[in-house]
């Protein structure tokens, strides 16, 4: 509001005296704080708005860059201008965003460092790892898939969802079982690496495609649980929202990977020699 009242202030007056006083900086302050506030969307939204606004008026002659006729020199200005806006505001809104970003990363690989090393039992410890991968990196939904070595082949294991709408995909991902390179989770069990999906409702490998379009589901990426290079199971996570890939998640995620890898790891040891225990103490 504040951006569209400048604006409409400075580019529907045809005051010559303006040119001495170059008021449409004054709009600055307010794309500096959408940058900052909002980031790329909040940005874009405003030098949308004032170039818009700019345009119109100096189009009609009116504003700091007006003439009649309209003459080459103030569709110069005006461009230098609208380009010192947008650049001003998307530089911003690009380091908020990169450092939101950084940040989630950091929550996220301290909170999984912290419930591994609160839980002791995976019956425990799996629902929260979903839960925190899903709701720090806000995604909508996280499913866990344990990975079956005779067969190679995962199974359905337990998930986390948002809206209770998306029950329905949790249903239908229940039924399924992924063999190697099939399917989100298929492919990270073949390649033992993260993958991603930037859009779900397109993806020629994504067998779901069906009911995640049905819901509105899009974007997805999925990583695995690694000892060495046995693949224990894959966590996958979704969002309504397609989204471009991002790296430096990726990378975050193979490392948590091979952490949450070793923690299933040791937690069936150690079910293994307590089982024992428990047989040998029954013999004596």
């Amino acid at each position: 509001t504040t951006a569209i009242g400048l604006s409409v202030l400075v580019f529907s007056s045809r005051e010559s005296s303006l040119a001495n006083h170059p008021l449409e900086y004054a709009v600055f302050p307010v794309v500096i704080w959408a940058g900052l506030r909002f980031g790329h969307s909040g940005a874009a939204l405003v030098n949308s708005t004032i170039s818009r606004i700019a345009i119109y008026g100096t189009l009609r002659g009116m504003g700091p860059f007006g003439a009649t006729p309209v003459t080459q020199d103030s569709i110069v200005a005006l461009q230098i201008y609208a380009g010192l806006t947008a650049v001003s505001g998307l530089v911003l809104g690009a380091a908020v965003a990169d450092r939101r970003r950084s940040e989630l990363l950091r929550q996220t690989d301290h909170a999984l460092t912290t419930i591994l090393s609160e839980e002791r039992d995976l019956k425990h410890a799996t629902p929260r790892i979903i839960q925190t991968v899903c709701e720090t990196l806000e995604w909508e939904v996280g499913i866990l898939w344990q990975t079956d070595e005779a067969t190679q082949t995962l199974n359905y294991v337990d998930s986390w969802y948002q809206n209770p709408r998306l029950a329905e995909f949790i249903a239908d991902s229940r039924t399924r079982q992924f063999r190697s390179g099939i399917g989100l989770p298929g492919r990270v069990l073949a390649a033992r690496y993260p993958a991603w999906i930037d859009d779900v409702a397109v993806d020629t490998n994504f067998p779901r495609t069906a009911v995640a379009t049905k819901l509105g589901l899009h974007g997805g990426f999925a990583f695995p649980l690694l000892v060495g290079s046995r693949v224990l199971g894959v966590i996958e996570s979704f969002t309504s929202s397609p989204r471009p890939i991002d790296r430096s998640l990726l990378s975050l995620m193979d490392a948590a990977g091979s952490q949450i890898g070793q923690f299933i790891e040791r937690r069936h040891a150690e079910q293994r020699v307590a089982e024992r225990e428990a047989l040998y103490s029954g013999f004596l």
